[in-house]
């Protein structure tokens, strides 16, 4: 049954939901964060290079995965596969960025099944076994899909002309980019320097 297993996915849902309060460690925490911190200990285990495309600090980034992975299993559950399908395109693109390679998403894969049929542990059936493959397929076969597909520079560099302070809680930075940036008024991009790498922050171009 795979994706359409509903019972299954419900499984999957749980064992990732960061939110969820049952099923708590010794040490305090949440059996479902547990699962998450498992995955990228393992992923970085396997692949080091990984590592790299994250800030030092994982809390965040943990707690943002588990949220996608029980978005995904709610929309899966509910038969609602355009908009997960087309989030998780603008997930790949928007993760060139970061300098994802293909070799990344291999080792993603193997370390989150690997994570996912050990914590799951009895509950792992052949029917469970296919839905949860298949979720994890999908997460990675459409991201790198849509990451391979994409013809436009994956990022843009720029230099600093001028910062301003208008008032305390507004920054104003001019830059010149290596090359035209299209983007909407109020839209936000990401940005980060040199002097802090791996840390994100969305302006907003004027």
């Amino acid at each position: 049954m795979g994706l359409e297993d509903r019972q299954s996915m419900r499984v999957l849902r749980d064992a990732l939901d960061v939110g969820r309060v049952s099923g708590t460690s010794s040490s305090g925490t949440s059996s479902s964060e547990t699962v998450i911190g498992d995955f990228y200990s393992r992923w970085f285990a396997i692949d080091m290079s990984a590592r790299d495309l994250f800030p030092p600090d994982l809390e965040k980034q943990r707690h943002v995965f588990g949220e996608a992975m029980r978005w995904l299993c709610d929309e899966l559950i509910a038969q609602r596969a355009e908009e997960p399908v087309a989030f998780l395109a603008q997930l790949g693109r928007d993760h060139r960025k970061y300098g994802v390679t293909p070799e990344h998403y291999a080792t993603l894969q193997d370390a989150l099944l690997t994570t996912l049929r050990r914590a799951l542990g009895d509950r792992w059936d052949r029917r469970l076994g296919e839905a949860v493959t298949d979720v994890v397929e999908l997460v990675v076969g459409v991201m790198s899909g849509a990451a391979d597909a994409e013809t436009s520079p994956p990022f843009c560099d720029g230099t600093v002309l001028e910062h301003l302070r208008p008032t305390r809680d507004i920054s104003v930075i001019r830059l010149r980019m290596d090359h035209a940036v299209a983007y909407h008024p109020g839209q936000y991009v990401p940005v980060q320097v040199p002097q802090w790498p791996r840390r994100w922050r969305y302006l907003s171009p004027a």
